[in-house]
C-alpha cells in the first residue's frame, strides 16, 4: 500500500524498526499527495498527525509541496493548524515561502495566525515578500497581515521586497500603508536594501533594481540622510539577509 522509503527506517533496537518504516512510508504518500494512502495510515494510527520528523509535522510537510488534498486530511484528523518547528515556523509560514496559494487559504480558513512568526522574526508576509509571493502576499494582508511586522533585525516585509527586487510587491505594500522610510535596526531604510542588492550586483544597478528605487522614490523615500547613504554601503551590502526558496518544486 505504502512505498517504502528508499534505505528502510531509522535504525535502532528494539521493535522500533516498523513504526519507523511506516512513519517514513506515511510522509512519503504526504509529500507525494496520495490522500488514500494517508487516509488509511491515519485510521490505523492516529498519532501519525503529529509526528514531527526533524522538526517539522506531517502538515509543515504538505504544505510546504502544496499538497491541498492531503492538508485538508490532516487537518480533518486534527492536525494542530499552527504548530512550530524547530525554527518556529508554522505551516502557514511554510506555504507562503513557497507560494502555495491554495494552502494559504486553507490554512487561514481553518484558523491559522496570519502574523505567526518564527524565532527569527520572520511573519508570512515577510515569508512572501522574499520571495515575490504577490497573491500570497495579498491574501495574507485581506486575512490582517500586519505590514509593519518587524523581524528579529527591525527589517519589515517592504525592506525584504525592496531587498529582492520585487517592484510589484514593494507597491503593494506601500500601498497597505507601510511607512516608505521605515528603518530597520542598524539604520537602513527600504531604499538602503535596495542600494545594497544593487551593489552586490555589481556597479552597474540592474533594470530590476532601478524599478524598485523608482517606486520608493515615487512614494517619498529619502535618498540619504546623516547616517546613511543607500549608495555608500558596500561593506554591508550582504547583511544577513535571507535567500529566497526555490520556485516551484
Amino acid at each position: 500500500m505504502f512505498r517504502r522509503r528508499r534505505g528502510g527506517g531509522r535504525r535502532g533496537g528494539g521493535g522500533g524498526g516498523s513504526r519507523d518504516d511506516g512513519r517514513a512510508a506515511f510522509l512519503d504518500a504526504v509529500r507525494d499527495g496520495d490522500v488514500a494512502a494517508v487516509r488509511v495510515a491515519l485510521a490505523a494510527d492516529k498519532t501519525l498527525v503529529r509526528d514531527p520528523p526533524e522538526g517539522k509535522t506531517p502538515l509543515h510537510e504538505a504544505s510546504e509541496v502544496g499538497r491541498k488534498d492531503v492538508v485538508e486530511e490532516l487537518l480533518r484528523a486534527g492536525a494542530a493548524v499552527d504548530a512550530a518547528n524547530k525554527d518556529g515556523w508554522t505551516p502557514l509560514l511554510s506555504a507562503a515561502s513557497r507560494g502555495r496559494k491554495d494552502v494559504v487559504e486553507q490554512l487561514l480558513f481553518a484558523g491559522s495566525a496570519v502574523d505567526a512568526a518564527g524565532k527569527s522574526g520572520l511573519t508570512p508576509l515577510h515569508s512572501a515578500a522574499v520571495g515575490g509571493r504577490k497573491d500570497v502576499a495579498e491574501q495574507l494582508l485581506r486575512a490582517g497581515a500586519a505590514v509593519d511586522a518587524a523581524d528579529e533585525d527591525g527589517r519589515m516585509p517592504l525592506h525584504s521586497a525592496a531587498f529582492w527586487g520585487h517592484k510589484n510587491v514593494v507597491e503593494q505594500l506601500l500601498r497597505a500603508g507601510v511607512a516608505v522610510n521605515a528603518a530597520d535596526k542598524k539604520g537602513p531604510s527600504p531604499l538602503h536594501a535596495a542600494a545594497q542588492m544593487a551593489l552586490l550586483l555589481g556597479e552597474d544597478f540592474t533594470p530590476l533594481i532601478l524599478e524598485v528605487v523608482r517606486v520608493l522614490v515615487a512614494w517619498g523615500a529619502v535618498v540619504s540622510d546623516e547616517s546613511w547613504s543607500p549608495f555608500c554601503h558596500r561593506s554591508t551590502c550582504t547583511c544577513g539577509w535571507p535567500r529566497p526558496p526555490p520556485r516551484g518544486g
